[in-house]
């Protein structure tokens, strides 16, 4: 952190604009940095392979190393500590229950060694293998290992271990032998082995999850020199932390190997580990998160929740491996069905993380996207459920059927600050987004919509700031969450007694059941975030100039709207040839450029209680067709335009009359709720979406 020198008269100035679109990954500390314009996001996978939120703000060189804020997190009493793993012990339970004498462990030992090294353990693999690294060495690389050898290896791991227990506690009792002495100091361990026991260390110590260690291999990782105090060829059951556990952790070779990276691979420990060892171990729901799961120790909102076929709800995520593309990564499930961004290679950048559920197989996709030239990106999550799932044993099990009850799209834990604020846009028809404060304290607030659309009430956006009121227009940090779906949404923040703050932006869970068979994917709508050090007016323009750009369809991105007259207010329903082509020969005269027929035109429509769905037009009306009246129009200089709605049925229509199943509705019951005489119709049915497309293309074509 400190990279000046204490004698330099002024502090380096590096210039940061560079990186602007870039994406950065720091192999040593496992560290994303997403440089926008001016801004950076970072995160890291931390030593049990979660995603650690560090940091969104001000750009900050490359050369800092951001896991000096991972101090800041203190586990307060009560807090659940680190995940920790647990082996099942069925394999050794006698050894462990029966206390057996050293005389019997050491025959426990022996006949289960013979069968490891002078019998195949690899299944087609031959031949008797002696050499304790030939034997660490063939089953890291063997694809064969089963079940039964991993347990026959765990028993006689388990008999050596008891035994030179027994060895230890003797030994100690006597004080024949002078302990190993561990010393923390400045950071380093120091430690000065015992003299080896009499027996011939022939035995390798299988680890957790089928990886062999050796007392000849090197020296001990430090978290298994702080556990105390063990002799040469002995390893403590329990001193293996939680990253050694799912292969996280760094492995006791002859030289420390390096973690493996790979834009798609495993993730298998950070190289960087004095610097690891000094950062707290704590908990969940200590740290701030990137992707948050429930049930695991996180008591905040979570980013998601599954339910397995079982019943289970537990799904805790570990780093896998990650991609960086150039431009933006379009849509993959959801491409045409839902709104996204666009961007060129030269305009930003895009990293997928993949995450797994280790035990399910269930995958994550985390999609970021940041943009070059502006200090915004996109957050987007890809839920996977994979045909088969991978096993110990040599073959692959069949997947079952997921499903999803609550898929954020975007979760940003925030550090603690005082007096922070949320801002939110609600009201009603006619009197949308007013923009509302909201002082955020310990607890949690919502902004959502389950009206089916995010509705006049509430608009699926927010924003955080700690400046005042009076000064965030023009002034201050801000953070902003802007939600590109026009469905149910909700827009959460937890602020926890540590005054942390978690912003959740996603599909509302409220009415939300995904069901994703083996083989099925889902993915969740884009977040934009943008981020502003110069109040909620610059935040604003970073919006007006995205969409802009970038989401806007090309088609239209610089198209001047037309001045336009509506026949709504002058006629309301009372609509016909002769009354629109005059109010249209006026509007000409006074550089209005296009007329756009609004309700009345259709059906029997001579009120709102009729005729919705029957989309042809009115020939009392209109004698001589729509196609005329555009034809008389356009005569004039003026474009024509048309309103429908053809989502909406009335029941006094020959649509309904004809196909009254055809709402929305609780089949088998007879009861409903009519909406301004309306009701929708089921687009989930086939017939529905076909009749509605046949209409609209033989309205527009005729016309």
């Amino acid at each position: 952190w400190s990279r000046y020198k204490r004698s330099d008269p002024a502090p380096m100035v590096i210039d940061i604009s560079p990186y602007a679109g870039k994406i950065l990954f720091e192999d040593r500390s496992s560290t994303f940095r997403l440089y926008g314009r001016n801004t950076l996001y970072a995160f890291r996978a931390d030593e049990g392979g979660n995603l650690e939120h560090l940091y969104w703000g001000k750009s900050i060189p490359p050369q800092d190393d951001l896991r000096y804020l991972s101090f800041s997190n203190v586990q307060l009493s009560f807090d659940p500590g680190p995940l920790t793993y647990f082996e099942d012990i069925t394999a050794i339970q006698d050894l462990v229950s029966e206390q057996l004498d050293h005389e019997n462990l050491l025959r426990e030992w022996d006949t289960a060694r013979k069968q490891n090294v002078g019998t195949c353990m690899f299944g087609e693999a031959s031949g008797v293998i002696n050499d304790v690294e030939e034997i660490a060495g063939t089953l890291q690389s063997s694809s064969l290992l089963d079940e039964e050898a991993v347990a026959r290896a765990r028993r006689e791991n388990a008999a050596w271990r008891l035994m030179k227990m027994q060895e230890l506690r003797s030994s100690r009792a006597d004080g024949e032998e002078e302990l190993r002495e561990v010393s923390d100091s400045d950071g380093e361990f120091n430690i000065q082995e015992v003299p080896a026991p009499n027996y011939p260390i022939k035995s390798p110590h299988l680890g957790p999850m089928g990886s062999f260690t050796s007392p000849h291999l090197g020296p001990l990782h430090p978290s298994l020199a702080k556990a105390g105090a063990f002799g040469e060829g002995f390893l403590p059951l329990n001193a293996y932390p939680a990253a050694e556990e799912f292969g996280l952790g760094p492995q006791a070779t002859e030289e420390a190997a390096p973690p493996v990276r790979s834009r798609r691979g495993s993730f298998t420990g950070h190289e960087d580990v004095e610097w690891e060892g000094t950062l707290p171990q704590v908990g969940r729901n200590t740290k701030l998160l990137e992707f948050a799961d429930l049930g695991t120790g996180d008591y905040r909102p979570p980013s998601f929740c599954v339910v397995y076929e079982d019943g289970s709800t537990i799904c805790p995520l570990t780093y896998k491996g990650h991609e960086i593309h150039k431009g933006k990564l379009p849509m993959k499930f959801a491409r045409g069905k839902l709104p996204e961004l666009r961007g060129g290679e030269d305009e930003c950048n895009s990293l997928v993380v993949q995450m797994e559920d280790r035990l399910t197989g269930l995958e994550f996709d985390l999609v970021y996207t940041v943009y070059k030239d502006l200090d915004a990106m996109t957050r987007r999550v890809i839920v996977h459920n994979p045909k088969e799932k991978k096993s110990n044993g040599n073959n692959n099990k069949p997947r079952t059927p997921t499903r999803l009850d609550k898929l954020m799209s975007a979760t940003v834990d925030f550090h603690t600050m005082s007096g922070l604020n949320l801002i939110t846009l609600s009201g009603s028809w006619a009197n949308e987004r007013h923009q509302r404060v909201q002082s955020l304290v310990q607890g949690r607030f919502v902004s959502e919509s389950l009206r089916g659309t995010s509705s006049h009430q509430h608009n699926p956006f927010c924003a955080v700031t700690a400046t005042p009121e009076e000064l965030f227009e023009t002034h201050g940090d801000v953070w902003a969450f802007s939600l590109v779906y026009s469905g149910n949404f909700i827009m959460e923040a937890e602020v926890t007694e540590t005054g942390r703050t978690r912003i959740n932006a996603g599909i509302n869970p409220s009415t939300f059941k995904w069901h994703l068979p083996p083989g099925d994917s889902f993915e969740s709508p884009e977040c934009v975030l943008v981020y502003s050090d110069s109040g909620l007016e610059s935040m604003s323009h970073t919006f007006h100039a995205l969409y802009k750009k970038y989401q806007i369809p090309q088609r239209w991105a610089n198209t001047v709207p037309p001045i336009l007259l509506n026949t709504w207010e002058a006629m309301y329903f009372d609509v016909n040839h002769a009354k629109v082509l005059e109010l249209a020969k006026v509007a000409a005269t006074c550089g209005v450029e296009m007329i756009v027929l609004d309700d009345g035109w259709f059906g029997e429509r001579e009120d709102a209680t009729s005729s919705l769905g029957d989309w042809d037009e009115d020939r009392r009306k209109f004698p001589d067709g729509l196609y005329a009246l555009v034809q008389d129009i356009n005569a004039l200089g003026l474009k024509f335009g048309i309103w429908v709605e053809p989502e909406m049925v009335n029941v006094k229509s020959k649509l309904y009359r004809k196909y009254p199943t055809w709402c929305l509705n609780q089949h088998g019951r007879n009861s409903r709720c009519e909406g301004r005489n309306q009701l929708v119709l089921d687009f989930t049915r086939e017939e529905v979406c076909q009749y509605v497309i046949a209409k609209l293309n033989a309205l527009l074509s005729a016309s």
